[in-house]
């Protein structure tokens, strides 16, 4: 503080001067952080070059790294589809050359989370090339929305 000021050494000198006091240093001091302040930057030139030569040669590995996160999230997708099918007991579909749709017990995944496994009512579909129309009817809130979703 500057009432302290007449208690500062002659061979210290001022370095700021703030609101209610001062700052001093000497010249050690400032050579000292001279040194410090060179080696931050040295370190920091270094770092820059070992990241340089570090991204050259990963760059030569770019393809082979895309490919291989490509792998990885395809597996990452089936290995998670295959635990909801599991836990669902959802089965995979058969696909053949008949031209036909053929769905048995077949359930609403986001309707029956809703509602409870309990209190959903599986529906069953067939189509083939003779019955390609289905007329749906029945009264308001029945399912008839969620059981053409179920089928698209």
């Amino acid at each position: 503080t500057n009432s302290n000021l007449s208690l500062v050494p002659e061979h210290f000198f001022r370095k700021a001067t703030l609101k209610n006091s001062e700052r001093y240093g000497t010249a050690e001091l400032a050579k000292i952080e001279g040194e410090v302040l060179e080696a931050r930057e040295q370190s920091s030139n270094l770092e820059y070059d070992i990241f340089m030569r570090v991204r050259a040669q990963v760059e030569s590995y770019i393809k082979r790294l895309q490919e291989l996160a490509k792998t990885i999230a395809t597996v990452d997708v089936l290995q998670s589809l295959a635990v909801v099918a599991e836990n669902h007991h959802y089965v995979r579909p058969k696909f053949n050359d008949e031209h036909q749709i053929k769905i048995k017990n077949g359930r609403h995944a986001t309707v029956e989370k809703v509602m409870g496994v309990q209190e959903y009512i599986p529906n069953s579909i067939y189509f083939d090339s003779q019955t390609d129309i289905q007329l749906i009817t029945g009264p308001n809130m029945s399912g008839k929305s969620t059981y053409m979703r179920q089928l698209a």
